[in-house]
This record gives C-alpha cells, sequence and structure tokens, in this order.
C-alpha cells in the first residue's frame, strides 16, 4: 500500500485544536500535479502535503473493507 493511502487510513490527530480522526477526514486544500495539502477540518490547521500514489501504486488501491468503519459512506463531509 502506497504511503498516501496507508495516511489516508492512519489515526491523526491536530497539535493545534485536539481533533482526532482518520486522514480520510482531513480536508484536501491547495491541489497540485503532485499531491495536495491537507488541514485539519476543525481549525484548518496545516498537515503537511501528501504526494498522490505513483502509477505503479495504484494496484494496492485499498478495498473499501480497508478503511475504518464509516470512512466510505456518503459523502467525505458525513463523518463530521
Amino acid at each position: 500500500m502506497s504511503a498516501f493511502y496507508k495516511w489516508k487510513a492512519s489515526a491523526i490527530s491536530c497539535a493545534k485544536c485536539g481533533w482526532k480522526g482518520h486522514g480520510h477526514e482531513a480536508e484536501m486544500g491547495d491541489s497540485f500535479r503532485d499531491g495536495a495539502e491537507y488541514h485539519c477540518p476543525k481549525c484548518n490547521e496545516y498537515f503537511g502535503f501528501k504526494a498522490w500514489p505513483m502509477t505503479h501504486e495504484l494496484e494496492d488501491v485499498p478495498l473499501k473493507e480497508d478503511y475504518p468503519a464509516g470512512a466510505c459512506a456518503g459523502s467525505p463531509k458525513s463523518s463530521s
């Protein structure tokens, strides 16, 4: 599994406001050709830049059941 998908499935927290969740719950900010910036969904603290997976890493795209419960239900904002 690529670093991008590992981060999306991992537990993260915000040092500024204490929000806790998973990478897939982070707000995507500016996106670029090679990745995107991610921020805390509660206070907008910058989490960092995450590179898109490389083409050969797409073979290891996680299945829906690989994400935490509720991660794939509805829209990305539905799990707030």
